[in-house]
């Protein structure tokens, strides 16, 4: 009955939606910071064939952003694999470093002072999924305001994935550890996830059924 009453309550904060914890979602003017302002067009090249010799493999996409007023084309092989050039279709890298993020990341909290930025190559607590989907690595930019708030951005396209503070990181607990059982010492063994969650959800099942035995008693008397 324990886990039966976790299970309803972390159910019910998954339709809390920014009410009671925050939203992980940057907000507009954070991106709009981040990028740099509107995407300047004018300023790209646009010269498709360039980048597909600069890349040296079929690039199956080619997507134009624009960090911190600066623009890069996002070339991707396939759902793993892809790289950044620069503008002019001249320098090709791999990823963007953390200083190039930090620069961009820089202000999108006003005045709060940015306290550090950091490469994750694995999976911690607050960054993970269960299905290994989540790019890698991930640049975490710190910022030292109140709700100690952190950025995820994506190097490998230059996204901000997601905004962390104090609020989202207690949803993490009250949520996800408490309804999808994402403990951190699951995160390294999903065979023993997999076999606690099949477990308790047969145990949930037979729970259910001494409620329908219990009723057809009563409908029977």
């Amino acid at each position: 009955m324990l886990f039966v009453l976790t299970w309803i309550v972390s159910g019910w904060l998954s339709m809390d939606h920014g009410l009671l914890f925050s939203d992980s979602s940057p907000t507009k003017a954070q991106r709009e910071h981040f990028s740099g302002g509107a995407l300047r067009l004018a300023a790209a090249t646009h010269d498709l064939g360039a980048l597909g010799r600069l890349a040296g493999a079929k690039v199956k996409e080619i997507e134009l952003v624009q960090i911190a007023g600066a623009l890069s084309y996002v070339l991707r092989y396939d759902e793993r694999r892809s790289a950044i050039a620069s503008s002019d279709g001249t320098a090709l890298t791999p990823s963007l470093s953390s200083a190039i993020i930090a620069d961009a990341v820089r202000g999108v909290l006003g005045d709060h002072a940015l306290h550090a930025a950091e490469t994750l190559d694995a999976y911690d607590t607050y960054y993970y999924r269960t299905d290994n989907s989540a790019p890698l690595p991930m640049v975490r930019v710190r910022f030292a305001d109140p709700a100690r708030t952190w950025f995820h951005v994506d190097p490998s396209t230059g996204t901000l994935l997601e905004r962390v503070d104090a609020s989202r990181r207690a949803y993490r607990w009250w949520f996800d550890a408490l309804h999808t059982l994402d403990f951190p010492f699951f995160q390294h063994n999903l065979t023993l996830w997999r076999a606690v969650v099949v477990g308790l959800c047969t145990l949930g099942f037979v729970f259910s059924c001494t409620g329908v035995v219990i009723g057809w008693r009563r409908l029977r008397a």
